[in-house]
């Protein structure tokens, strides 16, 4: 997903570039625009097939369906043939949002062993579950610390724009901030032993 956002997201600002230069837009340069709106709603919808398998992990498919709100916007630019640092922008997004994701999924790394030896040690033990449920709530404070700051930044960018034209991504913010909220109250009910 990452690979494919970023080709989009360079096929767009080489688009951007070409026109500037030239001043003007061709009817071919129009066309290709048109088919990156396409290609980046395609995986708009793939991002959304991928968040509904996250559903069990609610702050990942939450993430992966903000990840898709920036792609569909950036497909609205497109489908106006706009090129611009707000659909560029948007692509860009998308593209972190998803790398959060996988970083904030990618279990620690081990730490190397002392010694260069290869012979397995009857002391290595696997992680307790008290210790696998921890590396699972550190990813999900990191997730929630991205998400977080993704509902910021497009809030900030919302702040700045008309209120009529931008109302119903307001609402969708103002409801992912909820779920936000809800999530972080769950979180803490569970590392507090209290209910939610």
């Amino acid at each position: 997903i990452v690979e494919v956002q970023q080709l989009l997201l360079d096929k767009t600002t080489n688009l951007n570039q070409t026109i500037a230069t030239t001043g003007r837009r061709t009817r071919k340069q129009s066309r290709e625009i048109l088919s990156l709106g396409s290609e980046q709603e395609q995986l708009a919808q793939e991002v959304d097939s991928v968040a509904v398998i996250m559903e069990p992990e609610p702050v990942v498919a939450l993430l992966l369906q903000t990840a898709g709100d920036q792609m569909r916007q950036a497909q609205s630019g497109l489908s106006e043939r706009r090129t611009d640092a707000e659909t560029t922008g948007a692509q860009q997004a998308a593209i972190v949002v998803v790398k959060d994701v996988i970083t904030a999924l990618q279990p620690p790394q081990e730490k190397p062993a002392a010694d260069n030896s290869t012979q397995p040690n009857d002391n290595d033990q696997q992680p307790a579950d008290g210790e696998q449920e921890l590396v699972s709530i550190a990813a999900r404070l990191k997730l929630m610390r991205a998400l977080q700051f993704t509902i910021n930044q497009r809030t900030t960018t919302l702040s700045k724009l008309p209120i009529e034209e931008t109302e119903a991504e307001r609402k969708i913010l103002a409801d992912r901030q909820q779920q936000m909220a809800e999530l972080a109250a769950k979180l803490l009910a569970e590392l507090t032993g209290e209910a939610p």
